[in-house]
């Protein structure tokens, strides 16, 4: 039923998300998954799928603060862009206003946090991202603060229980063929192997 399918969708996020946080990717790779996760929100408009990003994006944000890699700064420019996205498509003002904010800060402070600065980084070359790369300290006003994209949301009668969870994932053992069609997931099924 809706929860074989919820577990599947659920396990597709959690692949982008483990695909983002590879080291190795290069600028095709994050390309084609942002691209890819914009897809899902416009082909499948509901408010379960955009929440779903939104909690996966939170969980990439805190990784790479969390976590020195050498792609730290590009998915903290992905992580942006998304947001930007999110809040034109769900044309909700206070959303757009929080991420205009971070990004103004960014954009004053530490440049290599927006998209583009992060992106041409992995353009230039896989030799310029620093393999010795640490965090960052005093990131915390450069950074997107899920308590207000969350109340920005639930404004707008969007359920985002699921923003206050920790991003993580457990793999089910659900069957592999769709019992419903009824959920924003079955669009999404094929996808799998």
């Amino acid at each position: 039923g809706i929860n074989a399918e919820y577990g599947r969708g659920q396990e597709i996020y959690f692949r982008v998300y483990e695909g983002l946080l590879k080291v190795d990717n290069n600028l095709d790779n994050y390309t084609r998954t942002f691209t890819s996760a914009v897809l899902w929100c416009i082909e499948i408009p509901s408010d379960e799928v955009l929440v779903e990003l939104v909690h996966m994006v939170f969980g990439l944000q805190d990784e790479a603060c969390s976590n020195p890699r050498s792609n730290v700064n590009i998915i903290h420019g992905l992580v942006a862009a998304f947001l930007v996205f999110a809040s034109r498509l769900s044309q909700n003002d206070a959303l757009y206003q929080h991420v205009i904010e971070v990004n103004r800060r960014r954009e004053t402070d530490k440049p290599h946090l927006l998209p583009t600065t992060a992106l041409s980084t992995i353009a230039e070359g896989a030799d310029s991202l620093d393999a010795t790369a640490e965090v960052e300290e005093g990131l915390g006003p450069y950074m997107f603060d899920a308590t207000v994209v969350a109340e920005c949301l639930k404004q707008q009668g969007t359920n985002v229980e699921r923003l206050s969870d920790p991003y993580h994932y457990k793999r089910a053992a659900a069957p592999r063929t769709p019992e419903s069609t009824h959920s924003p997931y079955s669009a999404l099924i094929p996808l799998l192997p």
